[in-house]
Formats: C-alpha cells, structure tokens, sequence
C-alpha cells in the first residue's frame, strides 16, 4: 500500500493536513482528505480524556548515519590497530602508516557522518485510542506542537487520578528533557 500512497502523493497531490487541539477535557482530531486540490472526505473525532484508552507519543529517528558511522568506527579501530600492531611488531613503517590511516579514516568517517546529519529529527507519531474502540493515528508532527499538546493534556489530567489506569501509555519524560530528545 506505501508505493501505491507515495504514487498518488506526488502524482495526483493526495493530502491529509490534520488538525489536533485540546478543547476543554475532549482531545479533537478534525481534517480532510485531498487528491487534486478536492476534497474527498473530511473528518472530525473528539476523544474525551475522560474516555481514552492509549495516548503515545513517539519518535523515531533515522538509523542509517548512526550505523554507518558505528561500523566505520568499528571496521577502523579494528583493521588499523590490528595492523599498526603488526606494521611494530614486524618494524615495517608502511604497515604501521596503513593502521594508523585506518583510526584515522573511521573517525574522520564518523565526522562526516556528524557535519552531514547533525541534529536528524525523527519522524514523531501521536497514537489517540478512546475506550470505546475508536482511534487514530497521526504522523509527521512537528515535535514542539505534540510536545505542547501532551503537556496541555498532562495538566488537564493532574489531579484527576481515576482517569488514567493501567492501560493508559503515558510519556514519563517532563517536557523539557522531552523536547531536547525528540
């Protein structure tokens, strides 16, 4: 289903802009559906706080550059001093340049990797679940709009302990170190 999204998304201009607020105690989800600049189907679901089920806030974070750069440092401590070693024990100067070009090279590589992608922001997702069933999954959030919309929630939540339970996924992380992560 993903190609057959990302075909109609840059083909024929399919859109889903949503709009999330806090109205009083309800969580209210309102948008509409797009393809060609029309409009297919709108919606609007209101999740009263009282009611929810699941309310989860994700990031997640590209894990290319950080792999890339890992296994490069790796493959360079390993190889080059493996042969910066070998390049002494034997009294051979060309061996023991290839080991240190080879420390040299996974961390000049885990540079780059850091000037290319410095501050990579994840993709956030909001997961809103009432107890009735219903539910909605929202993606591509701007990080500091879903962090103020859970902190909005968590104070209208204080105080009324009933309405969290078990099953309600809650984000333990305070709203600045939060911001600072995601």
């Amino acid at each position: 289903m993903r190609p057959v999204r990302a075909v109609l998304h840059a083909v024929f201009s399919l859109r889903s802009p949503v709009t999330v607020s806090l109205d009083g105690d309800t969580l209210r989800v309102h948008g509409h559906t797009e393809l060609l600049g029309r409009t297919l189907r709108t919606w609007d679901e209101r999740f009263p706080l009282a009611g929810m089920a699941l309310l989860r806030r994700e990031s997640r974070f590209p894990m290319l550059p950080v792999a890339a750069s890992v296994f490069a440092l790796a493959l360079g401590s390993v190889f080059g001093a493996r042969s910066a070693i070998e390049g002494a024990r034997a009294a051979y100067f060309p061996l023991v340049a290839l080991g240190f070009a080879l420390l040299l090279g996974g961390v000049l590589f885990d540079g780059l990797m850091r000037a290319i992608f410095p501050g990579v922001s994840g993709r956030t997702r909001l997961t809103v679940r009432g107890k009735d069933g219903r539910g909605a999954v929202l993606t591509a959030l701007p990080v500091g709009e879903l962090d103020a919309l859970m902190d909005a929630v968590d104070a209208r939540l204080r105080g009324t302990a009933s309405v969290l339970s078990a099953v309600t996924v809650r984000d333990d992380v305070p709203a600045p170190a939060r911001h600072r992560a995601g």
